[in-house]
């Protein structure tokens, strides 16, 4: 379902569910960020074959930056993934996509390490379906729609459920 298609209060009340709820796990895959939420969920697929899967996620494929909410220090952001580690010197053949080469692989690890469990504190969404996030920890996520088309910007799920809220442009 579009996000479009849901009124403000039910945009809310989805988005709500992710209060108190620890954040698990970040990453990428190619130039998407993805937050992992909620309680680890064991899922067999085949005989004897089993995935952990976790249960809310949100998808971004827009900008995004995570900031200090004291000083609003940029701490990670969208375009890290384009820039070297701290151990790479950039050159014409730095491949970004390799995980483990670039800036938000290096920060992401140290910033959200699986010593420190993090919560969700507080949820709110724009008029133009810009999202905002703020963590126990006192770091804020911001990501901002910004396409004029039907391209998805973000998208909150539940794993194991059809609801999805998918904001576009």
């Amino acid at each position: 379902m579009v996000i479009d298609s849901y009124g403000k209060g039910e945009k809310m009340d989805f988005l709500n569910e992710l209060l108190n709820q620890p954040l698990l796990k970040i990453g990428r895959a190619s130039d998407l960020f993805w937050m992992l939420f909620g309680n680890s969920i064991l899922d067999s697929f085949q005989e004897n074959k089993t995935t952990e899967k976790f249960e809310y996620a949100l998808h971004l494929q827009c900008p995004w930056r995570i900031r200090s909410k004291g000083d609003s220090q940029i701490q990670l952001a969208s375009d890290d993934i384009y820039q070297p580690t701290s151990l790479i010197k950039w050159s014409p053949e730095f491949d970004w996509d390799v995980q483990g080469n670039n800036l938000f692989d290096e920060k992401a690890q140290k910033l959200f390490s699986d010593n420190n469990l993090v919560f969700v504190k507080r949820v709110s969404i724009s008029k133009n379906n810009d999202l905002q996030l703020e963590f126990s920890n006192h770091l804020i996520l911001e990501c901002f729609v910004n396409t004029s088309t039907f391209e998805e910007c973000w998208r909150f799920f539940r794993q194991n459920g059809d609801r999805h809220l998918v904001a576009k442009g």
